[in-house]
């Protein structure tokens, strides 16, 4: 294996958040039981299996405050998104992640720590005695949308990863990496069932836990990204055909909690804090040099009338320099006792417009109706519409470049769309020089998980 240059990681400042969910008491209503995870008692009815559900949403909640606030942030610098002049992270910044990375090791841990709790439900709910059928399916249902979801993550950051479904960690301690093939496999199974499985309501306030038409826009996603575009553009039509999340709100609305294109997003992480993403990006004065700026090569993507530029990026000017940084969310932290405007969005439905335009655009009889999509977005964005009679490259080009701009800072968008496109060789290669190498599109399996499986194999260049 080739070693990659040794630069020392350096860390910085990570958020502490002690998860609050008080302003949500629907969502976890029902205390979580004191019996173990896994045992009969906690599966006996629908009450103490939904507390045990809600168990699982406090703990994935506790753990996104790392996790998720670091999935944006970590995959915008090994992109073209975003930058620092801090020293921290900066393997990630330079492509020249180490093993032994911390953060690293959380992209990695924590989605097992919650896939196990996932199967923990599904076992446990399927050997119940006391659920109904219906109880059963949407019990299951959910759990299984979240280790789609995660598994999603897993395969997009490090490839082929170890396919656990069980909690027999005897097996699952010794698993070797299941091909990505098979990771795909399994999420757009557990995607289908959940899509069956859960309702079309909503089981809290504030879209806190995914809903049929969550796992039906998430399905549609994974169907885009294994190139299957008949399917792709049928659920995403679903979604956008059913009224619910349309039409689009404006860009300053976009991201409030009550922002009606949002399909799922994550309760306030602590009294003081509204979103992760406001809390890293949104510096908390405008007088000195943001900690996260964006790079110039996402500056410079942006349209001169395109308003998504003065809406959703902020600019702090210091010593006559201008420092843009993302903005979308606009509160870093909220007064003590007030009700936070935003939340932490997982999807929109704007993306789902995007979806269903780049499968159209594979489809030479469709590329008509994929400007139709693309231009709902620039339409919102206050951009002109772009010509129906576009080539089928022209097509492709100009919704990666709305995908580009219109999901900047957003669950590792542009980083995994520069993968499954095939372009993050060129287009990295060019802005990182000597810094990048062509394997670097995967980041390397933890050195402690190596040391503790020993059919685990490292990625090619670390």
């Amino acid at each position: 294996m080739i070693s990659k240059k040794n630069i020392a990681h350096s860390g910085i400042l990570v958020i502490l958040i002690i998860i609050s969910l008080s302003s949500c008491k629907k969502f976890v209503e029902v205390a979580p039981p004191k019996d173990q995870l896994g045992s009969k008692a906690v599966f006996k009815d629908s009450v103490t299996t939904l507390s045990t559900l809600t168990g699982l949403y406090n703990t994935i909640t506790l753990g996104n405050a790392v996790w998720q606030a670091n999935v944006p942030v970590l995959s915008g610098f090994t992109s073209d998104e975003i930058s620092s002049s801090a020293t921290s992270r900066i393997d990630f910044q330079t492509n020249n992640i180490q093993p032994s990375n911390s953060d690293d090791n959380t992209l990695w841990t924590q989605p097992y720590n919650y896939i196990y709790q996932c199967n923990s439900i599904i076992e446990g709910v399927n050997n119940s005695a006391g659920l109904s059928l219906l109880a059963k399916r949407q019990f299951t249902g959910e759990a299984k949308f979240l280790r789609a979801y995660f598994y999603f993550y897993l395969t997009n950051f490090f490839g082929s990863v170890p396919l656990i479904t069980t909690t027999d960690v005897t097996i699952n301690a010794s698993l070797p990496r299941a091909d990505s093939v098979q990771i795909y496999n399994q999420i757009v199974s557990d995607l289908k069932e959940a899509q069956i499985s859960l309702p079309e309501a909503y089981a809290t306030v504030d879209k806190l836990r995914p809903n049929k038409w969550m796992a039906t826009a998430f399905l549609a996603k994974v169907y885009l990204y294994l190139k299957d575009y008949s399917n792709a553009e049928i659920l995403a039509s679903r979604i956008i055909n059913s009224g619910l999340y349309n039409p689009l709100p404006n860009l300053a609305s976009a991201f409030l909690r009550t922002s009606k294109e949002t399909l799922w997003q994550l309760v306030s992480p602590s009294p003081r804090i509204a979103s992760l993403d406001g809390a890293n990006f949104v510096p908390t004065g405008n007088d000195f040099i943001p900690n996260i700026t964006i790079t110039n090569n996402l500056l410079n993507a942006f349209e001169a009338t395109d308003q998504r530029k003065s809406q959703w990026l902020g600019i702090n000017v210091v010593s006559s320099q201008n420092y843009y940084y993302p903005a979308k969310y606009k509160q870093n932290r909220i007064t003590a006792g007030a009700a936070p405007l935003e939340l932490q969005i997982i999807m929109r439905l704007s993306e789902v417009y995007l979806i269903r335009a780049e499968a159209r655009a594979h489809n030479q009889s469709e590329i008509s109706d994929a400007v139709i999509d693309i231009n709902v977005i620039r339409s919102r964005a206050g951009l002109a519409g772009l010509p129906s009679n576009l080539s089928q490259s022209s097509a492709l080009a100009a919704i990666a470049h709305e995908r580009q701009v219109e999901l900047f800072a957003e669950n590792a968008n542009r980083w995994f769309d520069l993968k499954r496109t095939g372009t993050a060789d060129a287009i990295l290669k060019g802005i990182k020089g000597s810094n990048w190498q062509a394997t670097d599109v995967l980041y390397p399996v933890p050195s402690n998980e190596l040391l503790r499986n020993s059919k685990l194999t490292q990625n090619i260049g670390y």
